[in-house]
């Protein structure tokens, strides 16, 4: 096998794939790109994700570079990345992604927590240790398909939003409600969870949400967190010593 080969390959041809797209009925298959430099750690995703029946590993790189070259033929929903490989970083590799393919949602798989602000504000949708059980990270992944935004917990507890009076004027624009929605989102909580979370109803909520996000000009649960990065309204928290 040659070099280029053992970097990168698609698990099906991408005839072959399109093919078994067609005629699957059903709900929608997630298509899922590891990039990882490590193929142990590929090898063992992979596994993990080809036992769920709406999932399927398209391909697989182990460098961002060699991914970027991917996309265009591949066109997968989900790229599960790493952050520390060789060369382009996952935080980098997230920005170009995002911004060549706006459409391709990411989640970083890492064994640092200590990326995660840099990698929301790149445009990632989902930030999953790699401590997280199987099940965790099969939950995560289609919640970002889903279009949601996923923070893993132990990360969401190290993320703070000043609601008011805070270090950014993001928000003079939000009612203490609404700013208390906003931390709940960037907590990864969706609107009916938000709703028994504050006591109020689950319209209520959702309309909480429309308002906010109508205000900051944001149009998904992904933006409205980078909002929260980007304007200081949230910011990593020192841990416990």
């Amino acid at each position: 096998m040659e070099a280029a080969d053992s970097r990168s390959f698609l698990r099906y041809s991408l005839r072959s794939y399109l093919q078994m797209s067609a005629q699957v009925s059903g709900p929608p298959t997630i298509r899922v790109m590891l990039v990882d430099d490590h193929a142990l750690v590929r090898e063992g995703i992979s596994q993990i994700l080809d036992k769920e029946p709406d999932i399927t590993v398209i391909g697989e790189a182990e460098r961002g570079d060699l991914a970027l070259e991917m996309l265009e033929s591949l066109q997968p929903d989900v790229v599960l990345l790493d952050v520390r490989m060789p060369g382009m970083s996952g935080i980098e590799t997230t920005r170009r992604i995002r911004a060549a393919f706006p459409k391709i949602r990411v989640m970083i798989l890492s064994a640092h927590a200590d990326f995660a602000v840099e990698a929301f504000r790149a445009g990632a949708s989902g930030y999953v240790l790699k401590s997280a059980r199987s099940n965790e990270l099969v939950a995560a992944l289609r919640s970002v398909f889903s279009g949601s935004t996923v923070i893993q917990g132990a990360l969401a507890e190290g993320l703070s939003i000043f609601a008011s009076g805070g270090r950014s004027r993001g928000t003079d624009l939000l009612s203490p409600r609404e700013a208390q929605i906003l931390q709940l989102i960037a907590r990864g909580l969706t609107n009916r969870t938000i709703a028994r979370e504050v006591g109020i109803a689950p319209r209520t909520a959702d309309q909480h949400v429309h308002n906010l996000f109508v205000k900051v000009g944001v149009r998904s649960r992904a933006e409205a967190v980078r909002y929260a990065l980007e304007h200081e309204l949230a910011a990593p928290t020192e841990p416990d010593v």
